[in-house]
């Protein structure tokens, strides 16, 4: 195993070059490289003895730091603006790898604060679901060998639009306002069963539906329905060559 040698906060000579350019808040595309290098001399100065091989990567950019000053300095010989190109700027390959640098060190921020946050989230163990998995099957197979979802979904549309329909041409010769009823899932479970054994056993879908007082009882009846398929309560048959199906208990 490896270890990292930190010079006090830094782990290396990027890494200091960093903090030195955001504690002076210094623009990266445009550092001044003689405030920087001489910032970066001075803490190497202030280093104490260190093992060789780390302490040879700081002198590697202090060695970099100083050409790229240099180079600076240096008088721009050619006169003709005209032919003169585009000089390349000393600073790039520093900025570049700075850049480089920033942006694993925001992933790395964003690690550890993933991290941090992961210490303070607790995990259930999945509950073991094995003793609800046959009865669940067998509603699905009652549910396939007789009418599907579609079919059901095909049926609710046909009863709700004809309410909207009958609501629509209901004559009402002024507004009555009544408080609006909530309806529960498990009431209309309820309210199915006892259906289905005052008349045998067995409903029609339609004449059910329609029996319904709004379509918000509808809406709600029909996922006690839904409920109940998937219960193993009850399963429906469509009725052949007609627009209906023939809800029936299981006994």
């Amino acid at each position: 195993m490896t270890y990292q040698l930190k010079l006090k906060a830094f782990e290396g000579p990027l890494d200091l070059l960093y903090h030195l350019i955001r504690e002076n808040e210094i623009d990266i595309y445009d550092i001044p490289i003689h405030e920087i290098t001489d910032q970066y001399m001075a803490y190497l100065h202030g280093m104490n003895s260190l093992d060789m091989e780390v302490t040879s990567e700081f002198l590697v950019m202090a060695a970099t730091l100083m050409e790229i000053k240099s180079r600076m300095l240096l008088p721009n010989t050619n006169t003709n603006s005209e032919e003169e190109e585009v000089e390349e700027d000393p600073r790039d390959e520093l900025v570049s790898k700075l850049l480089e640098y920033q942006r694993y060190k925001r992933v790395a921020d964003e690690l550890k604060e993933k991290e941090k946050t992961g210490f303070n989230l607790y995990f259930k163990n999945q509950d073991d679901l094995s003793c609800y998995m046959n009865h669940h099957n067998e509603a699905l197979e009652n549910l396939e060998q007789n009418a599907n979802i579609d079919d059901l979904k095909a049926l609710f549309e046909t009863v709700i639009t004809q309410a909207m329909k009958r609501d629509a041409l209901a004559y009402r010769p002024k507004p009555i306002y009544v408080a609006r009823e909530t309806y529960k899932v498990s009431q209309q479970i309820t309210k199915i069963t006892r259906a289905l054994r005052s008349s045998k056993g067995t409903l029609s879908f339609s004449l059910f539906f329609k029996s319904l007082e709004c379509r918000q009882e509808m809406v709600v009846t029909f996922l006690a329905l839904l409920e109940m398929i998937h219960k193993g309560m009850v399963q429906v048959n469509l009725l052949n060559k007609q627009m209906d199906a023939e809800i029936k208990e299981v006994t």
